[in-house]
């Protein structure tokens, strides 16, 4: 009797700054030529095996969980329907086989979206790798069943594309406090403004009534859509009285070239509140 092969498929995600993927890909943020509409991305096979890369789309972006923590959010239809690259993007080549130490680029083509109003679509960019399938040989066939453990990994990213007349902004209504046990949690609500997501950074300060500073925290900025943050601080550091939080907000980002930018002032919003 030949052998039976069981595969056995684990998927793992990984964001794009995971230190122990094997394929590393740049840029970190692929922005579409508007003109051309192509743009490309480098893959590095970093390991010392070949690895089988296939290249999906899907629609996404990164919000928060009940708690106030980074999550990337996939079932959100209603700006899926808005913003959605994915009907419009083709990958080429879509699946390859990269060899150890070596590089793949791989070259994105958006189809024309002119019915489409001015704003920016966007894109995650899943690459899968995996080993590739081994052949079974003769001498394997056996009356057994067998069983192959398939483990396939994907580093995660994004693509957008900037169409006609784009403008980004963010605000912050409100914050709350909340203290639990050791833990002193700052809870932000961020609301996007403008046809486009903001990528810019924040940081804040927080003082204490007399003016001297107690925390500060500065951090990468991506608001998709209402998006709400929790801080959190050693409870230690925050005793009974009136404190003062101040953000300053830039649209300053190492992973966004310039020339996608979008102006933007420097927001800087300030908000009291008391410890009892």
């Amino acid at each position: 009797m030949k052998t039976k092969l069981v595969i056995i498929t684990f998927l793992t995600l990984f964001s794009i700054n995971e230190l122990f993927s094997q394929i590393g890909v740049y840029p970190p943020i692929l922005f579409i030529n508007p003109l051309s509409r192509g743009g490309m991305v480098t893959l590095t096979n970093t390991g010392y095996s070949d690895k089988e890369v296939e290249v999906i789309f899907r629609f996404g972006y990164v919000g928060n969980d009940e708690n106030g923590n980074h999550k990337l959010i996939y079932n959100d239809t209603l700006l899926e329907e808005q913003y959605s690259l994915v009907p419009y993007i083709k990958a080429f080549p879509k699946k390859i086989i990269i060899k150890p130490q070596k590089q793949q680029v791989v070259r994105f083509l958006v189809r024309n979206i002119s019915d489409k109003p001015d704003g920016t679509y966007w894109t995650r960019m899943g690459i899968r790798f995996r080993d590739p399938a081994k052949p079974v040989t003769k001498a394997e066939d056996t009356s057994k069943i067998t069983a192959a453990i398939e483990l396939v990994a994907e580093v995660n990213t994004l693509i957008m594309f900037q169409k006609g007349a784009v403008n980004a902004g963010v605000d912050i209504p409100f914050i709350n406090t909340l203290a639990v046990g050791d833990t002193f949690n700052l809870y932000v609500n961020y609301e996007r403004l403008g046809n486009s997501p903001f990528m810019g950074n924040v940081t804040l300060g927080i003082y204490d009534s007399k003016g001297d500073p107690v925390e500060t925290y500065s951090e990468k900025l991506g608001v998709f859509k209402t998006l709400l943050r929790r801080y959190s601080f050693e409870k230690d550091y925050f005793p009974p009285g009136n404190y003062t939080v101040e953000f300053t907000i830039t649209n300053e980002r190492d992973d966004v070239p310039e020339k996608n930018t979008l102006k933007f002032n420097v927001l800087t919003k300030k908000f009291t509140f008391e410890v009892k």
